[in-house]
């Protein structure tokens, strides 16, 4: 086999894996769903692939002709490179989450204190955004002050599925609870 052809093969058996590398910190919300699918579908079907290399190495013996060493690397890559990017992707989430938790108390212990001092909540954070919105990862933190000026709401939307609530005025932090 040729220099060119056997860089050619390795190639046909590295490159394809690559594609996932995307789901790399690519969160687990509905809009990612499709491409977990995808991945997960992918991965399984190594699995499967790995599964029949290896019975076939098994049976050498008995004259069937086994696969070269050189067809598990693109499953093994495949398989590889999903597992990573699902535990990169849970470990970088869960960070997140815990930054927004802490942001949105921390938020409304100082939306408290500044209602118990002027017995009105801000319209908005000092050094936010007009629409009290702030993003920590793919998390969201967001304030807004009820309509009677003595009340407010922090939300934290974790995903399209998960929220922390906590809401306060000027008698103290009335609730604070998960929803969804």
């Amino acid at each position: 086999m040729s220099r060119a052809r056997r860089a050619l093969a390795w190639a046909g058996q590295i490159v394809p894996p690559l594609p996932m590398l995307v789901l790399v910190g690519l969160p687990f919300d509905a809009f990612a769903l499709m491409l977990w699918l995808v991945g997960a579908f992918a991965a399984l079907a190594s699995s499967m692939s790995l599964v029949r290399i290896a019975l076939a190495r098994r049976r050498e013996s008995e004259q069937v002709r086994a696969p070269r060493p050189s067809r598990a690397i693109r499953p093994a890559a495949t398989l590889a490179i999903f597992v990573v990017a699902a535990v990169v992707t849970t470990l970088v989430t869960e960070r997140h989450r815990a930054e927004a938790d802490a942001l949105g108390r921390a938020l409304a212990q100082e939306a408290l204190a500044t209602c118990e001092r002027d017995g009105r909540c801000p319209a908005t954070p000092e050094g936010w955004d007009p629409d009290g919105c702030r993003a920590v990862g793919f998390m969201r933190v967001c304030y807004r002050r009820g309509e009677d000026d003595r009340s407010f709401v922090v939300t934290v939307r974790h995903r399209t599925d998960d929220l922390l609530v906590v809401i306060g005025g000027p008698d103290g932090l009335t609730e604070e609870h998960r929803c969804c």
